[in-house]
């Protein structure tokens, strides 16, 4: 798996584990833990299983999810990056597939979306900058 850059900063738990038939992907640097593995992967069958021993910054968490999220191809509601805070999810009616952007923040943001995005509730036009208030919502359909 790739991804991992680190440092990244441990908070509240360094568990100690002990590998056997998994790969380290990730070391404790400092203190007592220095050296013993923070992050491991074990194949099994056709999957894997991966181990975070610790408690995680933010910076490790979107490190590991993207690079997961990539590994696994897993789709996208929508092909663009968001800011921290803004997600997107999908759902579909059989026939159209219907996105909601929203903001989780106490911020403005401004997202870009890709050609092929309308507001759902008035068919404009939605692809390029769509500014989001804080804790705002936005619906939009992917033009079929």
């Amino acid at each position: 798996m790739v991804g991992l850059q680190g440092p990244y900063q441990v908070r509240h738990l360094c568990e100690l584990i002990h590998p056997e038939t998994a790969q380290t992907l990730a070391a404790y640097r400092d203190d007592f833990y220095a050296g013993r593995p923070a992050v491991t992967v074990n194949s099994v069958g056709k999957g894997k299983a991966w181990h975070i021993a610790s408690r995680n910054d933010l910076a490790f968490q979107r490190d590991f999810f993207t690079s997961l999220m990539d590994e696994l191809a897993l789709p996208r509601a929508v092909a663009s990056i968001f800011p921290p805070g803004v997600v997107a999810t999908a759902r579909t009616d059989g026939e159209s597939a219907f996105v909601f952007v929203q903001n989780f923040t106490a911020q403005t943001q401004t997202v870009t979306l890709p050609d092929g995005y309308e507001h759902a509730a008035t068919g404009a036009d939605a692809s390029g900058q769509l500014v989001l208030q804080p804790w705002d919502c936005r619906i939009v359909r992917r033009k079929a």
